[in-house]
């Protein structure tokens, strides 16, 4: 082994969107959320470490349970969530319903977001079945806003307690009087409670409470938080962001709650100077650079917690940190993976990377996904392998140190 300089961070110059008319905007506001930080940015830790040791392989099986031919032909975001008794949820974002012709795709509708249910936890003999809302004959997002004014994002998570299943998915609406593909904003943020989740999704009991931990300043800096970890001891630990609109850099925040009932929300706290508060505003920056989709996962066998991450939120590169707590400290970020279709075709972008470890095998594996887009829309139609879930099975051999941190 040799030693490593663990300085990352570099920043890197991304082609703009296109954007088609005809199938609407493609995740525009995580892509929206996500490009900004992009051009931003500069190391915050330098340290010499011994080379972390992994192995990585593609999990083909998992990708094959999302290659339909008809009805669910794509859709991003993919947050995983446990429901208990072999089943998981997957929750998508912009999701495209259409069929494969041939080698193409026929999009005939695009809601905002939709669910699967998969039945096994094994993908080799799993089955899995694809959920869209709909108003008579039309297609509509799964989740929808109880007042009926803008639309539901996921890709901030969700966790079963014994109180129901709870999501978290950001509220967006479209600014009055906007033109071009960027008109949209984010108003808040959404738990979504359900309360029978052993039932079929259309059979799903379903409430709705505004999150009060959401806020936006006039000079667009946002909190929020979202994104539960599995519940440790009594306590169940959230992740939040804090994104600083002048330094183009997102900061990782972080929540615990000593309550099943999410909807709980004076049971809160925030994790401010070393201790924890119940004043939001209070939260510390953890560490920087973060996207606006993540995951915080224990893994028992290098007892760490492992932060996910793609860099800046929109890059080729996944970034792994890992602490000894939910909360930090946290370790420089590493390159977990170099994504390798934006290097094959420039038009392709990459995000959303996050873990899913209710399908690890190990105590020292994680399964990692991300999604590849196009900022040529055509090639979502010709491409049927993008705007689909890439899975990798990541195997840690071994922790080593830095700086006082453990990196795997």
């Amino acid at each position: 082994m040799h030693p490593k300089n663990c300085m990352t961070w570099w920043p890197q110059t991304k082609a703009p969107f296109l954007l088609t008319r005809g199938i609407g905007p493609l995740s525009i506001f995580l892509l929206t959320i996500l490009v900004s930080p992009v051009f931003g940015g500069s190391p915050t830790h330098v340290c010499v470490a011994v080379r972390p040791s992994f192995r990585i392989q593609r999990d083909s099986r998992l990708e094959r349970l999302f290659n339909n031919r008809r009805g669910w032909i794509g859709g991003d975001a993919v947050d995983s969530v446990l429901l208990g008794n072999n089943r998981v949820l997957w929750i998508f974002g912009d999701t495209l319903l259409g069929r494969i012709q041939g080698d193409e795709r026929v999009i005939n509708a695009m809601p905002r977001n939709s669910i699967a249910i998969q039945n096994g936890l094994n993908p080799g003999k799993a089955k899995i079945t694809f959920y869209n809302g709909s108003v008579g004959d039309q297609p509509m997002a799964f989740f929808r806003p109880n007042s009926g004014k803008g639309w539901l994002w996921p890709g901030q998570g969700g966790i079963r307690t014994s109180e129901g299943l709870y999501l978290f998915l950001s509220r967006v609406e479209t600014i009055p009087d906007s033109k071009g593909p960027w008109g949209f904003r984010t108003i808040g943020m959404v738990l979504i409670k359900v309360t029978n989740p052993d039932s079929d999704p259309t059979q799903w009991v379903i409430r709705q409470y505004p999150v009060p931990y959401y806020s936006r300043d006039p000079g667009g800096n946002e909190r929020s938080f979202g994104t539960p970890q599995a519940q440790k001891g009594s306590w169940i630990y959230l992740s939040g962001l804090n994104y600083d609109k002048k330094a183009k850099n997102r900061y990782l925040l972080a929540a615990r709650t000593h309550s099943e009932r999410l909807e709980n929300f004076a049971a809160w706290e925030f994790r401010s100077l070393g201790t924890w508060s119940h004043d939001f505003r209070k939260a510390e920056r953890l560490c920087d650079h973060v996207g606006a989709e993540l995951s915080v996962s224990e893994l028992p066998g290098l007892k760490r917690h492992l932060l996910i991450t793609t860099e800046n939120g929109l890059s080729e590169r996944i970034m792994l940190r890992t602490s000894p707590a939910p909360w930090g400290p946290w370790s420089p970020a590493i390159t977990l993976y170099h994504a390798p279709e934006p290097l094959r075709d420039r038009w392709i972008l990459c995000y959303a990377a996050k873990a899913h470890p209710e399908f690890s095998q190990h105590t020292r594996e994680l399964i990692v996904s991300y999604i590849c887009n196009a900022t040529d829309p055509t090639k979502l139609m010709k491409n049927t392998h993008l705007y689909l879930p890439e899975f990798l099975r990541v195997r840690f051999t071994h922790p080593a140190g830095c700086n006082g941190f453990l990196l795997p």
